[in-house]
């Protein structure tokens, strides 16, 4: 039984230091799944034809005590630009934001209608006015302190020298704060 019991002992003493390096590195070669790489879009259909943002794209918020309370996204494509707001006075989360006169809701375009002319299109509350110009709505579906995704729809107010308006349908976006 000792010669047993000491060749027990022997074999774990020779086979202890190999065994041990090799489970640790099968534990520690364990491989983390990278998500993709994140790509910042923001896509959306003004009057029926599709724009695709290719340029300046980003988000920004403002913390107030670890919330997010003001969330601002902008972004251009060759024929001008286009800018989106929420101001709450609580913490913006997933949820629809309907504009509303009395709420900081927004939606701005800034179109090149004809050489060194830019037009300013608008939808959203109408500052201290207390008025609503146009109609929409921003959707977060996601939102944390890296990025936000979601979408939108709204039309503008008539614009006063162009006497138009502009519809934006389809929106949608994901994008990473600055």
């Amino acid at each position: 039984m000792k010669t047993t019991s000491i060749n027990i002992i022997r074999i774990f003493k020779v086979t202890l230091p190999v065994m041990l390096p090799m489970i640790f590195f099968c534990i520690g070669c364990k491989k983390e799944t990278v998500p993709p790489s994140f790509q910042n879009f923001l896509n959306f259909e003004m009057d029926g034809l599709q724009i695709k943002c290719d340029k300046n794209i980003s988000a920004s918020v403002v913390l107030e005590n670890g919330t997010i309370r003001l969330l601002d996204i902008s972004a251009d494509w060759a024929a001008g630009s286009i800018s989106l707001e929420l101001n709450e006075n609580q913490a913006i989360t997933a949820g629809e934001y309907i504009f509303s006169a009395d709420r900081v809701r927004r939606a701005t375009l800034w179109l090149n209608l004809s050489p060194g002319q830019n037009t300013m299109f608008y939808a959203g509350d109408g500052g201290f006015a207390n008025t609503l110009s146009g109609t929409g709505k921003i959707t977060i579906a996601e939102i944390n302190n890296e990025f936000v995704k979601g979408n939108f729809d709204f039309t503008t107010a008539i614009e006063y020298f162009s006497n138009s308006f502009k519809v934006v349908t389809n929106g949608t976006f994901a994008l990473k704060f600055k």
